[in-house]
């Protein structure tokens, strides 16, 4: 019944709503995500120092002083897995995040989980 009782001055107004909803989303589409920034932040402090410095962004694997502690995110989306995944990959670049990146979902059996920590045995 609600459906029947709109009005076109109604809808103008959520058309509005959404073109002011669409204009702020695409003016914040590309700012850093603070949660990433945090997570990056506590990689530097803990798991590698100097990790992110534009100095430093340049150096071999080797260079990188990395610390024995290890860090488990799990997440129950793939969308999620899959941003987080971009954004490591972006941070630590793609050598680097090939040896230190391991991501699997739960849909898959024991001997494909059992290949995944082989970058992390190193």
């Amino acid at each position: 019944m609600a459906a029947l009782s709109r009005t076109p001055m109604a809808d103008q107004e959520e058309e509005a709503l959404l073109a002011e909803m669409a204009a702020i989303a695409k003016a914040h589409r590309h700012r850093p995500d603070p949660r990433i920034q945090r997570l990056a932040a506590w990689l530097e402090v803990h798991l590698c120092p100097g990790l992110g410095d534009p100095a430093a962004a340049g150096q071999e694997p080797a260079t990188l002083h990395w610390q024995p502690t290890r860090l488990l995110i799990f997440t129950d989306y793939v969308d999620t897995k899959r941003d987080l995944e971009r954004h490591l990959r972006e941070l630590l670049g793609d050598e680097e995040a090939d040896l230190r990146v391991a991501s699997f979902t739960g849909g898959m059996g024991e001997r494909a989980a059992g290949n995944s920590h082989a970058p992390l045995q190193r």
